[in-house]
């Protein structure tokens, strides 16, 4: 399986919030097994900082924004981070929760040019 923490860089995403979806982009930096990094989204700018067990393939990762936080728990499977988040108010309330997959931006691109008409590659 590919180490999660040799995908620093450029990330996407989307998140599900029932009936909302929305989508991210971030970059994330792996140092040894923290995670740190941020981006935008519908909901505006975000940091991130979390963690990363290589020995369970679980990824804790707490994204802030302003007024939220949101706590996402998963599982790298060696080609995107996914799982369960959960939606706080600033004074730890709890708000809603709902599902998110994250993916490196170079998988995104590797897919597409798969995705592209043979005559494109000529």
């Amino acid at each position: 399986m590919v180490d999660l923490r040799t995908k620093s860089g450029s990330w996407k995403g989307q998140w599900t919030q029932h009936p909302m979806r929305g989508r991210m982009a971030c970059r994330l930096l792996f140092t040894g097994d923290e995670i740190t990094g941020g981006g935008t989204d519908t909901g505006g700018p975000f940091t991130m900082d979390g963690s990363y067990d290589p020995a369970t393939e679980t990824v804790a990762i707490t994204k802030t924004y302003s007024k939220l936080l949101v706590i996402y728990k998963g599982a790298w499977d060696g080609t995107m981070i996914f799982g369960h988040s959960q939606i706080y108010g600033r004074g730890q309330e709890f708000y809603d929760e709902g599902e998110f997959e994250l993916w490196p931006e170079e998988e995104e691109l590797g897919l597409q040019a798969l995705k592209q008409p043979e005559s494109a590659f000529a």
